[in-house]
């Protein structure tokens, strides 16, 4: 089994507070073009280190502050 699929994402982190990895959300960026009437996102969007990460759990951070799976693994 992968990390993302027994850590719950494919970036292999954990929440700091529960050590749960299936329940995170981060902020990011896109770039959106503007229409008329809406925008609508072009391309890829990104994350790093300062950007505001949340778990399910009630923990509120940044990024930089997730666990990864792999330095828990033997």
């Amino acid at each position: 089994m992968s990390t993302a699929e027994s850590v719950g994402n494919q970036f292999g982190y954990l929440c700091p507070k529960c050590k749960q990895g299936d329940d995170l959300s981060v902020v990011v960026q896109v770039w959106a073009k503007l229409f008329p009437d809406g925008t609508d996102a072009d391309g890829d969007h990104e994350f790093d280190g300062p950007s505001s990460a949340k778990c399910a759990c009630g923990w509120n951070g940044k990024v930089s502050q997730l666990l990864l799976a792999d330095d828990f693994e033997d």
